[in-house]
């Protein structure tokens, strides 16, 4: 089975076993994937381009064990939507969660778990950054082209982007759920909030516990975006991927998922440690913070 086909058939999958539905929280509407059970409520909210489909790995890999709710956020300010993120996990029936966010979505929880922390059971900051300082510096988040050009101009020029790269199952999915599951004017707001974030408020220390994964290889975000998060939260535990882009969510699902899964009932408080796991799946190999 080729990639391309197997991603088809993975996406067709999530769909079938698992209704999307709405969910509204004071004006603001909610997509939401929910494979419900009894498992601890895992919330996976992806980044600007595309729908939270994205995580059909993660759904399949993590559901025997979690209940996963892959959500959509609304097109709002971050301080609105940290809110509404409440609102969502009340109308879920969830008192707490734990909570992942790719990307633009890594940042929103930074500010969900200044503004609400007893809402968090444990977090996980996937590729994401605290400050976009850099982040605008990066072509594809030019602040004067996203606020000048229409949403529907700026999802075909994302699409014929796409297209015109050599088929593989990152590219084939993003195709999809840019072309079918998400408006213009949504990837416009989402890159242009992502280009123009102000520094994340630092969450509170101790409350709950956090991990950080990224990817050696990410070309949207340097090195020193990537650690600035890391430095911000020494406590909290790290995975660094060779390869994996700025998709290892769907690149390399078995470790994300391994990393994801391991690190969602931490007790608070362990040290820090960076865990940077070999090509191919190669063996993780375990260092202090600064050491590595």
């Amino acid at each position: 089975m080729s990639d391309t086909v197997g991603t088809a058939a993975e996406l067709r999958d999530i769909r079938a076993r698992y209704a999307a539905r709405t969910v509204a929280v004071a004006g603001e509407s909610w997509r939401v994937r929910d494979t419900g059970g009894s498992g601890a409520a895992l919330v996976l909210l992806p980044g600007s381009l595309g729908n939270a489909d994205i995580f059909y790995r993660q759904v399949l890999g993590l559901a025997p064990r979690f209940r996963c709710i892959a959500a959509d956020c609304p097109d709002a300010p971050a301080d609105v939507l940290a809110d509404s993120l409440a609102g969502l996990l009340d109308g879920l029936g969830l008192g707490q969660a734990c909570l992942l966010g790719s990307s633009l979505a890594g940042y929103l929880l930074q500010v969900f778990g200044a503004r609400h922390p007893a809402r968090v059971a444990a977090m996980v900051l996937a590729n994401t950054f605290c400050d976009s300082g850099e982040l605008r510096q990066h072509p594809l988040f030019s602040i004067p082209v996203l606020e000048s050009v229409p949403g529907e101009a700026l999802k075909a020029e994302w699409l014929a982007r796409l297209e015109a790269r050599a088929p593989n199952e990152l590219r084939d999915v993003q195709i999809e759920l840019l072309r079918d599951g998400q408006a213009g004017e949504s990837l416009r707001l989402r890159l242009l909030a992502a280009a123009s974030a102000p520094p994340a408020p630092v969450m509170p220390a101790g409350r709950f516990t956090i991990a950080v994964l990224d990817c050696a290889d990410d070309q949207i975000l340097t090195a020193q975006t990537r650690d600035a998060v890391a430095a911000r939260y020494p406590t909290a535990r790290r995975l660094t991927l060779p390869v994996g882009g700025h998709y290892p969510h769907v690149m390399q699902a078995r470790e994300y998922n391994r990393f994801v899964g391991s690190n969602s009932k931490w007790p608070c408080g362990c040290t820090g440690v960076i865990v940077r796991v070999g090509p191919r799946h190669g063996a993780a190999v375990l260092s202090r913070s600064g050491s590595a």
